[in-house]
């Protein structure tokens, strides 16, 4: 028997189309969950949205050639905490246009290219979190963290990957 209180049953918190289990470490709730359950017979529609980063819509643009994508033709924009903002705004936008929202949510990926980075990302995201979503920094959803990965442009930051449902209507 583990010494570490990982998860516990009776601590979950039910959503419309899931239920979040928190993760414990000995002393403390950690900042992601433990699992995000989800009966499949509640469901209308379960959503993977493509990696959204801090590419700059006015300005970006992909490669003509495989010369101008060794150099790393596009752009983003600022440093990791406007490029964190831009990626949160991106999955946003998306997740309105298909029908769901930010607490539909159940899954994040989230890849940083530089581990010290990692402050200003989670500082940008938890100012994010609680203008447009609270209950994302309140209660945190199953994820995963990459670090020190190489993306697709040189000066792209982070790359973040969501999956979300939505409950039979």
């Amino acid at each position: 028997m583990s010494k570490y209180k990982k998860y516990c049953r009776s601590s979950y918190k039910e959503y419309p189309g899931f239920a979040l289990y928190p993760f414990y470490h000995k002393f403390e709730r950690m900042p992601w969950a433990a699992a995000a359950v989800i009966p499949m017979d509640k469901l209308e529609k379960m959503i993977w949205l493509s990696g959204a980063t801090g590419r700059d819509p006015d300005t970006d643009r992909e490669p003509m050639n495989w010369e101008e994508k060794r150099r790393g033709v596009g752009k983003v924009v600022g440093g990791i905490k406007e490029q964190t903002v831009a990626a949160w705004t991106r999955i946003k936008e998306i997740l309105d246009e298909v029908g769901a929202k930010l607490e539909d949510i159940v899954f994040i990926r989230y890849y940083l290219a530089n581990r010290d980075d990692s402050w200003d990302w989670w500082e940008a995201q938890q100012k994010f979190f609680k203008e447009h979503c609270p209950d994302l920094a309140e209660n945190p959803r199953a994820a995963t963290l990459l670090k020190d990965i190489k993306l697709d442009l040189p000066d792209m930051l982070i790359e973040v990957e969501v999956v979300a449902v939505t409950e039979k209507k």
